[in-house]
């Protein structure tokens, strides 16, 4: 598997019909607007692929040393097989010098999918991400985030939000809580 940017019209057909798919409307942001901030290197969209054939999409912001993978999903017929972990890996190698972090929705509230919180948790943390203790409150979303060896301040992660899409949509985020880890 290798991991494509996108940068042409032709590559985002199938990376948005899986991200509709993939992740709720209360989770999703704009994908004309994550195209468009992709053109200014603050957002990057990725095509995972396997001989050619997209089997997956990563999407992250970009700020200063900071990554955050935004989404990262894997098409329906490939999930369980190794593929995430595979994303995984290729996305700490083309960002080997910057401090990359991801959310996941809350495991510590009661879900309708707990056991798929759960469960995707259970997939960071066997993937070398570390829990670091804080929670937010993301679009109405409760979030941890989650991160690989690199410390991050609440006050970096807002300021990803700030800088790429607007002090506007920042006071979406919020903090929860903060538990030293």
């Amino acid at each position: 598997m290798v991991i494509v940017e996108a940068k042409v019209d032709s590559q985002f057909p199938e990376i948005e019909e899986l991200y509709l798919s993939a992740f709720p409307e209360c989770e999703r942001k704009s994908f004309s607007l994550m195209v468009q901030k992709n053109k200014t290197d603050q957002v990057d969209i990725w095509r995972l692929e396997e001989d050619g054939v997209f089997c997956g999409l990563v999407i992250t912001m970009n700020d200063q040393d900071l990554v955050l993978i935004d989404y990262l999903a894997i098409v329906p017929e490939k999930r369980g097989c190794g593929y995430g972990s595979k994303a995984i890996a290729l996305i700490r190698e083309a960002y080997p010098d910057r401090r990359v972090f991801l959310e996941i929705e809350s495991t510590s509230i009661p879900a309708d999918n707990q056991e798929q919180r759960i469960s995707r948790k259970h997939f960071y943390l066997k993937n070398d991400l570390k829990e670091l203790g804080i929670q937010a409150k993301v679009f109405d979303t409760e979030m941890e985030l989650l991160t690989f060896e690199k410390k991050l301040t609440f006050e970096e992660y807002w300021k990803i939000y700030a800088n790429v899409y607007g002090e506007e949509k920042a006071k979406k985020v919020l903090l929860l809580s903060i538990e030293q880890k």
